[in-house]
């Protein structure tokens, strides 16, 4: 099959491991997704970054695109922003694209393989959690990752990611940019690829469709398209108000020490901090979940 575009969304370990040997894939272009900035506990296990990113806040779009020239003549280009419920329609998909899922949490997943399955474009997932992981190229002939986990969903949503040692998540990219190599010669994938870092351990399953899923086999995809975004990560809280907002105004209502970084507003305040970007995405550090909702619903009103 032949692919031109990837639309990478999530740009942390998996993501950095992923970009620094997409290059073989042999595509034209890589469009990367994700709202974050670089944070000093970012740098040994996103090997891309640096400790002047994170001095200077710099989102993990922009600071990638030190890495061009590894790339070449492949297109890098960054879109700093998170993926939610309102804007994914957005993205740039079309014929010969396929969509990479780097991203570390259920929720955002599910709301992929969605779109995915809507617009009919396969979609590379990778995960990881400790030493364990998973590869699965979906190309619409298997299981979609609501068969997988749209069961276990609620309890799987909305919880802490991991800090992956740069090792597994080496290791389980490698594995991710192998598949899709493998997809761009066969046109097909080798199934759900359970994966055992620690211990080296690969194993491949095909997985049948379930006769009830609600996205590939009853095509109901609004309920997968939440209209809020909150992602728990470290002692980081990932939140959008999923519109763009005045940078000018908001910083009247909030307090602390307050500096604007390139179009985005830094707040500081006893040890927390507050990252808000024009497009409404929100990074609290340092925050519990009650109090960041709370500055959520000020900033929103």
């Amino acid at each position: 099959m032949e692919i031109r575009r990837l639309i990478l969304v999530g740009a942390g370990a998996l993501g950095s491991f992923f970009l620094l040997s997409a290059g073989r894939v042999g595509v034209d272009r890589i469009d990367v997704f994700d709202g974050d900035i670089v944070r000093e506990e970012n740098i040994g296990n996103q090997p891309i970054f640096s400790l002047q990113d994170a001095r200077k806040a710099l989102y993990k779009t922009d600071a990638l695109m030190k890495i061009k020239t590894v790339l070449r003549p492949t297109e890098l280009v960054g879109h700093n922003f998170y993926v939610t419920g309102r804007n994914m329609e957005n993205l740039p998909l079309g014929k010969h694209t396929v969509i990479v899922d780097c991203t570390d949490n259920v929720e955002t997943k599910l709301l992929l393989n969605a779109l995915a399955v809507k617009e009919k474009i396969p979609l590379l997932s990778l995960s990881a959690h400790g030493a364990k992981g998973s590869v699965y190229l979906m190309d619409g002939r298997e299981a979609c990752l609501e068969c997988i986990y749209g069961g276990v969903f609620d309890k799987l949503s909305r919880t802490g990611c991991d800090r992956l040692s740069p090792v597994y998540a080496s290791f389980v990219s490698s594995v991710g940019v192998d598949e899709l190599s493998f997809f761009t010669k066969s046109g097909r994938s080798h199934g759900f690829i359970s994966i055992d870092a620690e211990k080296r351990r690969i194993e491949t399953v095909h997985l049948k469709k379930s006769k009830e899923c609600s996205i590939c086999v009853k095509r109901y995809f609004n309920q997968r398209i939440s209209l809020d975004f909150i992602q728990l990560c470290g002692n980081s809280i990932k939140m959008s108000v999923q519109h763009d907002v005045n940078i000018q105004n908001i910083k009247r209502l909030l307090k602390g020490k307050k500096r604007i970084v390139g179009d985005s507003l830094l707040v500081e305040n006893n040890g927390k901090e507050v990252f808000l970007s024009p497009s409404g995405d929100i990074l609290f550090t340092g925050y519990l979940k009650d109090e960041a909702e709370r500055l959520l619903r000020k900033i929103e009103a």
